[in-house]
């Protein structure tokens, strides 16, 4: 039997201090056909998840706020997931084989952010940066700022505490300095989730979108703020916040137009 696509997702419980897993399992090619599987798998973690989000096919950001009551870190950690598989169980009332998803945990953990600074408090959204491999852009909710952060490029220590540290690079402010350039539409929370996907011929882009609760405008078309990488190198060109018929005309509506569409940042419904 199969083969099978298999996706997850995970969701955040804050105050019990674990990750859900999400697991689904569908016939090739999707959307053929229902959903043969689900499982779930409950992961706990040292602090409270705030945000997550699915980089790649094995491996998840998941950041959050702990520590002790002297000192409450933001954290960042990328996890490696295993490789789950879709195997059968017999029913023991039915005597028939029913599907399920197997071997999906965890098998790995690196802590890639831990500190506390004033203007990198809690993290409010994660992606991957398309065009590099190893690397994604952290929002965080107090300053609106966006910067890039190397996951896998650890950096030695030169003093105590002896814990590496990875490049973080700050591109944007969403409050107003001189820094860096200053993107005012960043301060707006409610675009409070955040997508990126690769468009056949408009490059990538990264898109804050608005809750549907706060601004629906332009017939019923949610308005976002839209961060362009049109030569697809892992660097944002352009900021925008276009109309429907603006990003109509672009062919940027099409999803079929698009490619890696579901990655996005998972949270929960604070702001």
């Amino acid at each position: 039997m199969g083969p099978y696509y298999i996706s997850y997702f995970p969701t955040l419980n804050l105050p019990e201090k674990t990750v859900t897993f999400l697991s689904q399992a569908q016939p090739v090619p999707p959307g053929e056909g229902g959903y043969v599987g689900t499982e779930k798998h409950y992961e706990s973690v040292g602090f409270w998840p705030t945000t997550a989000a699915i980089l790649d096919n094995e491996t998840v950001a998941v950041a959050g706020k702990g520590g002790d009551i002297d000192q409450v870190m933001t954290t960042i950690e990328v996890w490696k997931m295993t490789t789950p598989f879709v195997t059968f169980r017999i029913d023991p009332l039915t005597g028939l084989q029913e599907p399920t998803i197997a071997n999906l945990q965890v098998r790995s953990r690196t802590v890639v952010y831990n500190d506390a600074v004033v203007g990198r408090d809690i993290v409010r959204a994660l992606i991957r940066v398309r065009g590099k491999p190893s690397s994604m852009f952290v929002q965080f909710h107090d300053s609106n700022d966006l910067y890039e952060l190397d996951y896998t490029q650890a950096v030695a220590p030169t003093s105590p505490p002896p814990v590496p540290r990875f490049p973080l690079t700050k591109l944007f402010r969403g409050t107003p300095g001189t820094d860096v350039p200053f993107v005012p539409e960043l301060a707006d929370r409610s675009r409070n989730w955040v997508s990126g996907a690769t468009h056949n011929t408009q490059g990538v882009r990264y898109c804050w979108w608005v809750s549907l609760d706060d601004q629906i405008t332009n017939s019923n078309y949610v308005k976002t703020l839209e961060a362009s990488d049109w030569d697809k190198n892992g660097t944002i060109d352009a900021w925008s916040v276009p109309t429907a018929e603006q990003n109509q005309a672009a062919g940027l509506l099409d999803i079929s137009q698009h490619t890696e569409v579901r990655l996005a940042t998972i949270y929960p419904r604070w702001q």
